[in-house]
């Protein structure tokens, strides 16, 4: 996504209730998931959730297209949710687990890459 000017821009009190507050109960089970560059990584098949605290949502499972593997991505990797898509950035590739048990692992990768928290 390419803004053309800082006008187009607004602060978090100011943006609409749909941007600044989104409704935390989409279903995003299968969407499609494509990183910023259209590659398609394949359909979110199930959440990952952490069991401690109040059960966040960590990850997403992802079913390939034409494959009976799945990815494990985390979350908040994607950029945007549509009703229809998931747009994750294209360093992607760098978290992405086709292993479960090391999925935990790609979880705290992000978090310290990205400086996010549990």
């Amino acid at each position: 996504m390419i803004v053309n000017a800082s006008e187009c821009l607004a602060k978090p009190d100011e943006a609409p209730d749909a941007v600044a507050a989104p409704d935390g109960n989409r279903d995003v089970l299968g969407n499609e998931v494509i990183t910023e560059g259209g590659t398609k990584l394949g359909t979110v098949k199930d959440l990952i959730l952490f069991l401690g605290g109040d059960g966040e949502v960590v990850g997403y499972e992802l079913q390939r297209e034409g494959s009976k593997e799945a990815w494990f991505i985390p979350r908040p990797a994607q950029l945007a949710i549509s009703g229809d898509a998931l747009l994750v950035p294209d360093q992607i590739d760098d978290y992405i687990s086709d292993d479960f048990s090391g999925f935990g692992g790609s979880v705290d990768k992000f978090r310290a890459d990205h400086g996010a928290t549990a």
